[in-house]
């Protein structure tokens, strides 16, 4: 029955500090509102069709749009057709965000604090006050509701609040005199959370040959708790995602467009790679009969003469990040603001250059790299691309007359920045994983590794991808004077081998492994007594 309670909390307060009388628009969205609400309640209580659902859902959402409600810019009958369903996928995606405590209550009251924030940019004051109480009554809740939980909020209230929330965005859209990207961004960027969880959750399922209406345990924050994460941080950390995209949507509005391009192309690589990392998790048991019926469902076309689908997703993302590189090197050279001749001349050479460098990166091997991994030998293939391809990129320039128009410092950041780009977006997954390694918890077995060289850096990585086993190397042991006192990836190098029995005594560990291939016997037996002494299992890392 926490739904309810924020419903109340939400929409007595607003009907008292809007306009006497209220707009039409605004009794609109509170009918909406509390007919949402409504069947949620009876979906709580009965459960009903998931058919029946949407029908009242698409006939709550043309409420408010037959009253006005709408996406400014564009055809009158279109702006309908996406407005509808901007509203009944937010809808939906507050629903599907309610999945543990907290998160989804914490996640809305971001979301509705930064949409009151846009209002009183542009002196809304009604939109203003209505997000606010939306963002209280949110507040209100998660006092009970964040983990350990007392209270649910239930359909009826994700689906009010999802409801809320798109028509508040779009409200707050039409109410923006901004550019067509900028209208478009801004409700994308503070809901982003949302709408990145059900985008996870329904491709997944998909390509896992599973029904999208099916539930499970397969959302974002699920996948972080199956990293080690706990679930209260896991909700933190998509609260955290939810205020830096909030605090982003703020200055938009205020940015140049090529900026703004360039801004929103970076968070959604961003968002690309944090996705493509949560995705590939284990999470689903191995069905065969569900792939072998996926297989079977798949489009003959994409099957047939797609061969190498990740290659292409490759491709796309290196498209992406050329584009933003190319972008962000002409803002750089002229200091953020394009002459309408810089813009054209941008426009015009933009797709050349993509061809050159797609071209080049296939010809010098970069598609031949394995996912996951990266080395110097896939830079260098890299360097090779960019260099071939800024060459060719050059002649095109001198033939066509525009090389003495467009200029040269571009060229050598554009180069310089592609190169940074491509090879980050190849370190990408491992990146997203060492980032969220502190959240992770600490109350696994506890490793002491013997040798802070190769074979031990090996071990610890090894340790730290292994997504089945939670472990916490407190640190190495090694005999190099250089490391001692210092860290390797993230762990320290506390004191020489010698010191193994006092290390043990002042630290406890489960277990030592020893990871020095050339250490004499001598130093082995001592290593073992050690252990044998305070009882921790030592094990023997081998490259054999």
């Amino acid at each position: 029955m926490g739904g309810p309670a924020i419903v109340a909390a939400m929409l007595l307060p607003a009907a008292t500090i809007v306009g006497r009388p209220p707009s039409p628009a605004w009794v609109a969205f509170a009918i909406g509102a509390l007919g949402m609400a409504l069947v949620g309640l009876v979906d709580d209580a009965i459960r009903i069709r998931p058919a029946s659902k949407l029908i009242a859902q698409i006939a709550l959402a043309l409420l408010p749009i037959y009253f006005g409600l709408g996406i400014p810019r564009l055809h009158p009958i279109l702006s309908v057709v996406v407005s509808m369903v901007w509203i009944v996928g937010i809808t939906n995606a507050m629903n599907l965000l309610d999945n543990m405590d907290g998160l989804a209550a914490g996640v809305a009251a971001v979301a509705a604090g930064v949409l009151a924030l846009h209002a009183m940019k542009w002196d809304n004051q009604t939109l203003a006050a209505t997000a606010t109480c939306l963002a209280g009554a949110c507040l209100g809740f998660l006092l009970y509701n964040f983990r350990p939980a007392s209270i649910f909020m239930g359909d009826s209230g994700s689906l009010f609040i999802g409801y809320s929330l798109g028509v508040l965005s779009l409200i707050d859209m039409q109410a923006r005199p901004v550019t067509a990207l900028a209208a478009i961004a801004v409700p994308v960027f503070v809901l982003l959370v949302p709408i990145f969880d059900t985008a996870l959750v329904t491709v997944l399922r998909l390509l896992a040959g599973r029904r999208v209406s099916q539930g499970g345990r397969d959302h974002s924050s699920h996948r972080l708790v199956s990293l080690g994460i706990s679930e209260r941080n896991a909700v933190l950390v998509l609260w955290a995602l939810a205020v830096l995209a909030g605090a982003t949507s703020l200055a938009l509005d205020r940015l140049p467009g090529m900026l703004l391009v360039l801004l929103s192309l970076m968070a959604t690589l961003v968002v690309y790679y944090f996705g493509a990392y949560l995705g590939s998790l284990p999470v689903y048991q191995v069905d065969p009969v569900a792939i072998e019926r996926a297989r079977h469902k798949g489009f003959f076309l994409w099957d047939a003469f797609v061969a190498h689908k990740t290659r292409l997703v490759d491709v796309a993302l290196d498209a992406c990040l050329i584009c933003g590189s190319y972008l962000g090197a002409t803002l750089l050279r002229w200091d953020g603001a394009l002459s309408q001749g810089n813009a054209a001349l941008l426009a015009r050479t933009l797709p050349v250059l993509i061809a050159a460098r797609l071209v080049c990166f296939f010809v010098t091997g970069v598609y031949r790299h394995v996912a996951g991994a990266f080395s110097l030998t896939d830079l260098l293939a890299i360097a090779r691309g960019v260099g071939l391809s800024t060459l060719l990129f050059v002649a095109y320039l001198g033939v066509t007359g525009r090389w003495a128009s467009h200029s040269r410092s571009v060229i050598v950041l554009d180069a310089i920045l592609t190169c940074a780009a491509v090879a980050f977006s190849r370190l990408a997954s491992r990146s997203v994983g060492e980032v969220l390694d502190p959240f992770r918890r600490r109350d696994g077995r506890r490793i002491l590794i013997l040798g802070a060289g190769q074979l031990g850096d090996a071990v610890l990585r090894l340790l730290k991808n292994d997504r089945h086993t939670r472990c916490r190397v407190i640190g190495f042991l090694d005999d190099s004077p250089d490391k001692i006192g210092r860290r390797l990836n993230g762990s320290p190098v506390l004191a020489p081998l010698a010191d193994l029995s006092r290390v043990l005594a002042a630290t406890p560990a489960d277990e030592v492994i020893l990871a020095i291939s050339s250490l004499d016997a001598e130093a082995q037996r001592a290593a073992r007594q050690a252990c044998a002494e305070h009882g921790v299992e030592l094990r023997e890392a081998s490259l054999r």
